[in-house]
């Protein structure tokens, strides 16, 4: 009886088939608009954050140059060519945030030495045992 009540009461009984595909394409188009609008908004801010950037490394007299690091002549003959390759610029990434920083702080830092530490078993660099305790932990 409920059910029959609903049915009398409810308004879809009276809207025809034509109607009714014309309400589901203006919702499917309104949500395809309102997708590109957001779109549209997101690209438009990225621009607008990427000028300010460029804005930003211009005023800072386009960047700050990393510190000069040497390395000792003995480890990089013990290296292979790429792994040494690798660890230069990682050496020139850490440079690079330690002139930002200090161009930041308006002190001065100076890299003293780079040296590789490895763990005491095993002989595997640090990063290399984290990884394996992470992955070899009980849950």
């Amino acid at each position: 009886m409920y059910f029959d009540l609903m049915a009398k009461i409810s308004a879809t009984e009276k809207v025809s088939g034509v109607e009714r595909v014309a309400v589901t394409f203006t919702g499917i188009a309104v949500v395809f608009l309102v997708l590109l609008i957001l779109i549209i908004f997101v690209g438009c801010f990225g621009k607008i954050f990427d000028k300010s950037k460029k804005n930003n490394s211009a005023s800072n007299g386009g960047g700050v140059s990393a510190p000069a690091v040497s390395k000792p002549a003995t480890e990089t003959k013990s290296t292979p060519m790429s792994f040494a390759c690798e660890e230069d610029e990682v050496v020139a990434v850490i440079s690079a945030v330690i002139a930002q920083m200090s161009a930041a702080d308006g002190k001065t830092y100076k890299i003293k030495s780079v040296k590789r530490r490895t763990t005491t078993a095993g002989g595997r660099p640090i990063w290399a045992a984290e990884g394996i305790r992470q992955n070899t932990n009980p849950f």
